[in-house]
């Protein structure tokens, strides 16, 4: 699998529904003073929801726990809006060790470019102006951190061109690269946006180079099927419950099961407008267990007959958002996935133990 991480951000209802999130958290390990950061329900690239910032005195960055090899190529690409340009540079994320040494950092400057810092040295920043104030572009650093010092390489893409290319970079550290880390903006910026993050390496034999300008849409049950083991918490309709709007109450709608073996699946609603191509598609599932003992469940999407399962998950006691797989193609072709294939698509829940 060539994409290993995608967030949207467009299911969370608060920073705290965010910061509960498995592979989530703030640096200070305290969501009440993450820096100003905060969940807007309306504030992403196209209209969902987005991470935002908000400028303070505490300077705490959101780290999303993501291992990088050292010997493997990746790319970094996100949505990002700064409500200005600094009067000098701040960091916009960075790529950090297990020890929080940073391996190096991307900085917005004055001049609406970017600049990159190593363990040991600062660089001069690129020449285009590419980032303007109140907009959204679509960031990508495409990196190899190397097996050595002074063997990485960096390039940096805003908006499908390629604006900074840097070779002979120290990004080789002794400790594991664990952290891709997210920062709130400084010095004269009010606040900035981030929105449609993902995550890809050089590995499998799609989704493996830039991605270009991606959309990472949410669609929600819309009706039940025949297969329904779940029991429902209230009234008759199993979908109703778990579609619900940001905002909505957990504990009075919901679906439940203690039996292994136990599935229900649903259906989901299409894509609106169609795509331009479709790179994965991830189930993502809010679950909790109500009583002492482990409880495993998985998510699991479902093509005409053909079933991919996602990884097998412990909840813990209170609702957490978990991710239930990356797919990459689609179970019943084996091939990339289409609209169609999506808007006939089926989510499912099982209870593994």
């Amino acid at each position: 699998m060539a994409i290993v991480l995608m967030d949207g951000f467009d299911v969370y209802n608060d920073l705290n529904d965010f910061m509960g999130t498995p592979g989530w958290t703030s640096t200070n390990g305290n969501a009440g003073t993450a820096g100003g950061a905060a969940i807007s329900r309306t504030g992403g690239a196209f209209g969902g929801g987005a991470l935002q910032w908000g400028t303070t005195s505490i300077t705490y960055p959101m780290q999303r726990q993501c291992p990088f090899d050292y010997d493997k190529t990746y790319v970094v690409g996100f949505y990002y809006k700064p409500s200005g340009l600094p009067t000098s540079s701040f960091q916009v994320c960075g790529v950090y060790t297990s020890a929080s040494t940073r391996l190096f950092g991307l900085f917005l400057t004055s001049t609406g470019t970017f600049s990159v810092t190593d363990q040991t040295t600062n660089y001069a920043a690129a020449t285009p102006s590419v980032i303007a104030a109140n907009a959204f572009a679509y960031v990508e650093i495409k990196f190899k951190l190397g097996t050595a010092a002074n063997t990485g390489t960096m390039e940096i893409r805003v908006g499908g061109t390629v604006i900074y290319t840097l070779t002979g970079l120290n990004l080789f550290n002794a400790s594991p690269a664990i952290g891709l880390r997210l920062h709130n903006p400084a010095t004269g910026v009010a606040s900035c946006w981030f929105d449609d993050l993902v995550v890809l390496d050089d590995t499998g034999d799609a989704n493996n180079d830039y991605l270009g300008g991606i959309r990472i849409d949410t669609i929600r049950p819309n009706a039940d099927t025949e297969k329904a083991d779940f029991t429902k918490s209230i009234g008759s309709s199993g979908y109703a419950l778990i579609n619900d709007p940001l905002g909505a109450a957990d504990t009075t709608s919901y679906v439940e099961s203690y039996t292994p073996g136990a599935k229900s699946e649903f259906d989901l609603s299409n894509l609106v407008g169609g795509s331009n191509g479709i790179m994965a598609v991830q189930p993502r599932i809010r679950a909790t267990k109500s009583d002492a003992g482990n409880r495993t469940y998985r998510g699991y999407l479902k093509s005409g007959s053909a079933v991919a399962n996602g990884p097998t998950i412990t909840p813990g006691i209170g609702w957490l958002w978990h991710s239930n797989g990356i797919f990459e193609k689609a179970p019943d072709t084996a091939a990339a996935w289409t609209d169609a294939g999506v808007n006939a698509l089926q989510l499912g829940l099982e209870v593994v133990s």
